[in-house]
């Protein structure tokens, strides 16, 4: 995801609780909850659940039910000699076998900030569980342009 602020606006965006909300309800989550802790290393703990609709093929259906309920932990270091800012995330859909993990990266990139998640998607499902984590890997994909769009319209409401 690219945005045309600093790192420190992005990350200051990323770690407000309205734009938490707005971001988690922009891909279609419902019921959101967030909480955002500080420490005095400046680094910083997301914590966040929502329920989205279950929008997978049939032969998901009955791993996932017609809503999920997505709990995601965030935990970001302190800002670096580069001016940038690693973290990482974990994942998980409340009854469902598939989780979430990986590393953040919101670093300095043309004049604005780049942020890079590398996610590895794993569901213990026999059989199916291949085509599981590709269709979460889309699902995750397609909420980062969301993302994306969202965190970039936010930073313009803002100048």
């Amino acid at each position: 995801m690219k945005y045309d602020a600093a790192v420190e606006t992005v990350f200051a965006m990323y770690t407000d609780e309205e734009f938490i909300d707005r971001r988690l309800r922009g891909t279609g989550g419902t019921d959101v909850e967030a909480t955002v802790t500080w420490y005095d290393d400046d680094s910083v703990e997301i914590e966040s659940t929502r329920s989205l609709p279950a929008q997978v093929p049939s032969f998901a259906k009955s791993f996932f039910g017609d809503t999920i309920t997505v709990s995601e932990r965030q935990e970001w270091e302190g800002v670096d000699a580069a001016g940038a800012r690693t973290g990482q995330f974990t994942g998980t859909f409340a009854g469902a076998p598939v989780s979430l993990e990986g590393e953040l990266r919101l670093m300095p990139h043309e004049g604005g900030t780049a942020f890079v998640m590398a996610t590895t998607v794993k569901a213990s499902v026999p059989l199916v569980g291949g085509k599981i984590e590709d269709l979460v890997r889309e699902q995750v994909q397609r909420a980062a342009r969301k993302e994306e769009r969202l965190g970039n319209e936010w930073l313009a409401e803002r100048g």
